[in-house]
């Protein structure tokens, strides 16, 4: 059994889970109250002043959804569409905050004798981006540029694994 990321809020609300090969288990709880279970994908979110903000994938699209444990109610914030993907949620009071990365198709001649190969990886930098939470409204929509089609070669050999 793994433990990982306990987290504890100002409130005094504790985020917990274990992991046992494939299977996860999150659990929240205070003082005041039993322990909950979460979604796996909950329990890989950041707690801060009784919200949970976490990652979702609905239909090949990402959503930040944050979970208030007062309430129960899961409020979409965030909704990434075309080739972006989320790297990382932060969520500090009413402040959300997370890493976005782009990933494609591209074709690279690194290789020797310098053939040209079809590669997978981050198309550029990832971005940092912040908002506030908010409590009626649509969510806010990130949009990126489309998927592309994986272009035609071989694919790049995977590199060596150096001891």
């Amino acid at each position: 059994m793994r433990y990982f990321k306990t987290q504890l809020d100002v409130d005094g609300d504790v985020l917990a889970g274990a992991g046992l090969r494939s299977q996860r288990w999150a659990w929240w709880g205070n003082a005041r109250t039993r322990a909950t279970a979460l979604s796996p994908e909950q329990g890989g979110g950041t707690l801060s002043k009784r919200d949970i903000a976490y990652v979702t994938n609905r239909g090949g699209v990402e959503h930040i959804d944050v979970l208030n444990l007062a309430t129960g109610k899961v409020r979409t914030e965030v909704v990434l569409r075309g080739s972006a993907h989320v790297e990382g949620v932060g969520l500090l009071g009413t402040r959300l905050a997370w890493a976005q990365q782009s990933y494609g198709y591209g074709i690279l001649a690194r290789f020797v004798p310098r053939r040209p190969c079809v590669d997978f990886g981050p198309l550029g930098d990832a971005q940092l981006v912040e908002t506030s939470l908010s409590a009626a409204g649509p969510a806010e929509l990130v949009e990126s540029p489309p998927p592309n089609a994986r272009p035609t070669g071989p694919p790049c050999p995977a590199p060596p694994i150096r001891h």
